[in-house]
C-alpha cells in the first residue's frame, strides 16, 4: 500500500513506524473516527428537534431529556456538554426590561408562610404571580400558578388586562386538576399586588380552605421569579409571539412542556409528572424534602 505526501508517494510502512500505530491500530483509529462522526450526527439531529420546542433548553438538561426520550447516546453528561460546545449549539444569556405588574396594594397582615418551611409533597405549597409579555409593542399579562415540590404548572393564562378574575381562573385550573379534597390547607403563596387582594380571589382561597400567604417583595417569592425566565426567555421569545392568540397558545404548549418534557435537576433530573408519579411509589416519611429559605430568620 503506498501513501503519498505533498504529491510524493511513500509506503504505508513509514506511517506505521513514525505513528507507532499498527494496521490494526490506525484501521481502529478510522473506525473510531467513524463513531464520532455518527454520535455527533446522531446528537445534531436530536438536538435541533427538541428545540424547536425548547428553544434554549441547555446542554445538560438536553442531555436528560433525550435519555427521559429513551435514547442512549453511550457518553456520560460532561462529555455531551463539551461535545454541544464543540459543536457551537450551547445557548447565551439574555437581557429583559420589564413594565410593573404588582402595584404594592394587597394589605401586608397575612404572614409569609413559606418561610423556612418544610415539605415533602405536592398541594402543600402554590406559589403565584404575573409577568409580562409584550405583543406588538403592547404590554400583555401571564399568570401563573406553580406547585414548589414537584415544579408543575399547576395553570399558565395570557391575559390583555391584571384583573383578578385570572388569579380566580388559575385556581379553578388547580380544582380541576387536584381536586378539592387536595386543596385543603394548601398554602397559596403570592406577592401583595391587588389581585390576590381583591374579595373575589380570596373568597375563592376560603371556598376551597387554602391558606393565605405573602411575599414582602420579589425575593421572597423567588421560585416564580426564576420560573418567569424560563418561560419568557427560553421559550416565549425565541417562539417569536406576535400576537395576543398566538401568545395564549404559546403559554399552553409552554405549560405542556414544563410539566411532560423539560427534565428539572432538583427533581433527580425527571420532568415534573415524572416525579409526581415516581413519589406515588414512596411512603411519605421516605421522600425527600425540600426546605425553603426563612426570611425571618436574624443574620
Amino acid at each position: 500500500m503506498i501513501a503519498s505526501f505533498q504529491n510524493k508517494p511513500f509506503p504505508m510502512e513509514l506511517v506505521y513506524e513514525v505513528s507507532g500505530l499498527s494496521r490494526q491500530g490506525i484501521w481502529k483509529f478510522k473506525k473510531k473516527q467513524g463513531k464520532d462522526q455518527i454520535l455527533e450526527t446522531l446528537i445534531v439531529d436530536q438536538i435541533e428537534k427538541i428545540r424547536v420546542d425548547h428553544p434554549r433548553m441547555g446542554s445538560r438538561t438536553l442531555y436528560y431529556a433525550l435519555q427521559s426520550k429513551g435514547l442512549d447516546l453511550g457518553i456520560g453528561v460532561n462529555k455531551f456538554e463539551h461535545l454541544v460546545s464543540d459543536l457551537g449549539m450551547t445557548v447565551g444569556r439574555v437581557r429583559t426590561r420589564k413594565p410593573k405588574t404588582s402595584d404594592g396594594m394587597g394589605k401586608k397582615d397575612y404572614p409569609n408562610l413559606s418561610n423556612g418551611l418544610i415539605i415533602n409533597d405536592i398541594n402543600q405549597l402554590f406559589v403565584a404571580d404575573i409577568t409580562y409579555y409584550e405583543v406588538d409593542q403592547k404590554w400583555h399579562y401571564i399568570f401563573r400558578l406553580k406547585d414548589v415540590y414537584s415544579q408543575r404548572e399547576i395553570e399558565t393564562i395570557a391575559s390583555k388586562n391584571l384583573k383578578a378574575e385570572n388569579a380566580v381562573a388559575c385556581l379553578d385550573g388547580a380544582l380541576l386538576l387536584r381536586g378539592a379534597e387536595a386543596l385543603k390547607n394548601c398554602i397559596h403563596h403570592s406577592d401583595n399586588g391587588s389581585q390576590y387582594e381583591a374579595d373575589i380571589f380570596k373568597n375563592k382561597l376560603l371556598t376551597l380552605e387554602m391558606k393565605i400567604s405573602r411575599a414582602e417583595n420579589c425575593q421572597q417569592n423567588g421560585s416564580s421569579e426564576q420560573s418567569h425566565h424560563i418561560c419568557k426567555n427560553m421559550y416565549l421569545d425565541p417562539w417569536g409571539i406576535t400576537t395576543f392568540k398566538e401568545l395564549i397558545v404559546a403559554v399552553e404548549r409552554f405549560k405542556y412542556l414544563n410539566n411532560f418534557e423539560r427534565p428539572i435537576k432538583q427533581l433527580g433530573n425527571m420532568t415534573p409528572v415524572e416525579f409526581e408519579n415516581h413519589i406515588k411509589t414512596i411512603p411519605l416519611e421516605s421522600r425527600m424534602t425540600k426546605t425553603l429559605y426563612d426570611f425571618g430568620k436574624q443574620i
